[in-house]
């Protein structure tokens, strides 16, 4: 029995630190949560998508979540449409707080439409020559949800405290073609760490 006893004691040596780091939970810290009142959307006159197709990019939530070298925006809106007629799009500024010096700005633009072709671009002061462009980036579209979520690398995030502001559009993703047909925005109060 001792001798039993001394092998499971030894396989439990073996096998507990690989079983500890295979285990253990990835680091994540929610960072803001946001909600959004319900049809606020601004509805603009002319051709094109029908009124309800023009109220489904009606926000409803925002969560930023700092992850291991990314932060996740996840932005649920009120319907997210299976359609190649229009797209719906979303875009989160970033800028510093009022009381910073900084010149900075982030921008990150996502379409359900068109998944593969998300970015995020940080310009580090307002010169516009100093800046670090992730694009593309890939969408996840959470479609039972009505949810995009977005990884953005942290090299594209600021590093200071930001304010942050999401607008959403019916239009033409990354084109002037047409549109824009509608819009929300939801402004986060405050000023957030992102990294």
């Amino acid at each position: 029995m001792p001798r039993l006893a001394s092998t499971l004691l030894a396989c439990f040596l073996v096998v507990t630190p690989a079983t500890l780091a295979q285990a253990a939970p990835t680091q994540t810290s929610v960072i803001v949560t946001a909600s959004d009142p319900p049809r606020d959307v601004r509805v603009y006159a002319g051709q094109g998508p029908t009124a309800s197709e023009r109220g489904s990019i009606d926000l409803r939530e925002v969560s930023v979540v700092a992850r291991p070298n990314v932060v996740r925006f996840k932005v649920r809106v009120r319907e997210v449409r299976q359609t190649r007629e229009f797209d719906q799009m979303v875009f989160i500024d970033l800028k510093p707080t009022a009381t910073s010096d900084a010149t900075w700005t982030a921008t990150i633009g996502m379409s359900p439409q068109q998944p593969t072709t998300a970015y995020a671009t940080l310009f580090v002061d307002d010169s516009g020559t100093d800046y670090r462009s992730c694009d593309p980036l890939p969408l996840t579209v959470l479609r039972r949800q009505d949810t995009l979520r977005l990884d953005v690398p942290t090299r594209c995030v600021p590093g200071e405290p930001a304010r942050i502001k999401v607008t959403s559009y019916t239009g033409y993703y990354r084109s002037d073609a047409g549109g824009p047909w509608s819009k929300d925005v939801l402004r986060v109060s405050g000023g957030y760490l992102l990294r």
